[in-house]
């Protein structure tokens, strides 16, 4: 006899608890995927959605810059030969030679750490490369024969130098186009996949 109670009592305090979580609101559970500070960005910390979008913005536009300013560079040495010349024969020293080499390995170097969020990693990556070995190599190229080059080009007339930069400019509208909205921009997001599903 003395028993019931006490079954009786936990019974109606099993019954509470039920009640008192069925009447969370589901608003409360949703606010927390929805949260940008919720555990799904502090769980991965560094590597959060917003800090790879922000990353891949960076790298993406560091491309477009470099594309643009190729464009350009083309564009004049295509419009004006002889200012090309001019330019290229007064940067071969051995200073501007040496200015030259550290201008291609940053440059290779920011399009190799761009390459993971454009719309081409590998042929963005490879292109960095090209380019960081053609930094390394242009100290062994030598003042007398890169004036010997210039020399070369002067002679063989200002259409191969528009031949080059035509393909100049190709090159720097590759770069624009696989800088805009690449892999990055097209990741889903993990507040979206983390939503609960309806039931029909």
């Amino acid at each position: 006899m003395l028993r019931e109670p006490r079954a009786r009592i936990s019974l109606e305090a099993k019954g509470r608890r039920h009640s008192t979580l069925g009447q969370i609101s589901p608003a409360v559970f949703e606010r927390r995927v929805d949260d940008p500070g919720s555990v799904n960005e502090q769980s991965f910390g560094s590597h959060s959605p917003r800090g790879r979008t922000l990353r891949g913005l960076a790298m993406r536009s560091f491309g477009l810059v470099i594309g643009a300013l190729l464009i350009l560079a083309s564009a004049i040495s295509f419009t004006a030969p002889d200012l090309r010349l001019s330019l290229e024969r007064s940067a071969i020293t051995p200073v501007g030679l040496y200015a030259i080499t550290a201008l291609r390995i940053a440059t290779g170097l920011g399009l190799v750490l761009a390459a993971p969020a454009s719309r081409a990693p590998r042929t963005l990556g490879v292109l960095g490369l090209i380019v960081i070995i053609a930094g390394l190599s242009t100290p062994l190229f030598g003042v007398a024969r890169a004036q010997a080059v210039v020399n070369w080009l002067a002679s063989a007339g200002p259409l191969l130098m528009r031949l080059d930069a035509v393909i100049g400019m190709a090159l720097g509208g590759f770069l624009v186009y696989v800088s805009r909205d690449g892999q990055e921009a097209r990741t889903p997001d993990l507040r979206v996949a983390n939503e609960p599903k309806q039931r029909p």
